[in-house]
């Protein structure tokens, strides 16, 4: 497991969570651990590839891949987590 960022050798120190809420009233948030990892200095970069109009496509093809709704981009957040070890 290395930083998403092609080319850095640097050591991934955190992890992209996906969470959303379901479109039912009162439904729970659900957190879900993204594939992506990155090192300190790249954190921000994958952040933002999943923030905004930009990020809509790579949010929806993120939840698909995981077997959730896409439609569900739009009351989904991105969020870094620390790996610790």
């Amino acid at each position: 497991m290395g930083c998403y960022q092609a080319g850095c050798g640097e050591r991934p120190t955190w992890r992209l969570k996906l969470i959303y809420r379901a479109l039912q009233p009162g439904a729970e948030r659900v957190a879900v651990d993204g594939d992506r990892c990155t090192c300190w200095n790249h954190r921000l970069q994958l952040l933002r590839s999943y923030g905004g109009a930009r990020g809509a496509p790579r949010m929806k093809s993120s939840l698909r891949e995981r077997g959730i709704d896409p439609a569900l981009s739009d009351q989904t957040v991105a969020s870094l987590t620390p790996i610790f070890r």
